[in-house]
């Protein structure tokens, strides 16, 4: 999620708005949406939150972009709050796609996987051995594929992973398959360097466990700034 100064309503001149309203003090619990959304505040306020619960406050003249998938939850100010919403088609009642506190857990976990494989409490096997497919395929960034003993036996090395703070949902079935990505972050390199992580999670035995995670280098420009 990224909050600007003012709607770029060139990016959405053909999709549908709304206006949305809600009273004082509204919540809404963690879910995501299957497309991208905008919105922008003309009265009151309303704070979105991340897996983090990093805060991010909109105000009025304020605009938010929330990516497709996003997860995320919503509390309204102590006043009524009143926005203009832009999607790429019409919203249905199903729009917000609400998650179970057990799906919650797992992409919450989801965020400790950077300072599990610094390692740097010496837990990272325990917690790898637990959240692993036996199946596991692990694609590095540079595109070797390794499975789940190979990659543990391999060793973690502090390198100063950092989270994003954000999963974003890209499918979710009925039988309890997350397929998820997120953004991680390694600062111990000149310039620090982000990896878009995809992983798939899949039920086995009763829980979720970690069948595919592909690592993608993101673009760098020549200047260290990250596309």
């Amino acid at each position: 999620m990224k909050i600007y100064p003012h709607m770029p309503h060139e990016l959405v001149k053909d999709w549908s708005k709304q206006t949305m309203s809600h009273p004082c003090g509204a919540q809404a619990v963690f879910h995501y949406h299957t497309v991208e959304e905008w919105l922008e505040v003309v009265k009151g306020d309303i704070t979105f939150f991340p897996l983090s619960d990093q805060p991010y406050r909109v105000v009025v003249g304020q605009v938010l972009r929330i990516p497709r998938g996003e997860v995320h939850r919503v509390e309204v100010g102590q006043n009524e709050v009143e926005y203009q919403m832009w999607v790429p088609i019409p919203p249905t009642e199903d729009f917000p796609n609400e998650l179970t506190p057990q799906e919650v857990a797992l992409l919450k976990k989801n965020l400790e996987f950077p300072k599990r494989e610094d390692n740097r409490n010496n837990d990272a096997a325990p917690f790898f051995q637990d959240i692993l497919s036996d199946a596991l395929s692990f694609c590095r960034a540079d595109g070797t594929v390794v499975g789940k003993q190979e990659f543990i036996a391999a060793g973690f090395t502090d390198r100063g992973r950092r989270s994003s703070g954000s999963v974003q949902v890209l499918n979710r079935t009925a039988n309890g398959s997350l397929l998820l990505t997120t953004v991680v972050t390694v600062t111990n390199t000149a310039p620090s360097q982000s990896f878009t992580n995809v992983r798939l999670f899949v039920p086995e035995n009763g829980s979720p466990k970690c069948r595919l995670w592909v690592n993608y280098p993101e673009p760098v420009l020549p200047d260290g700034v990250a596309v």
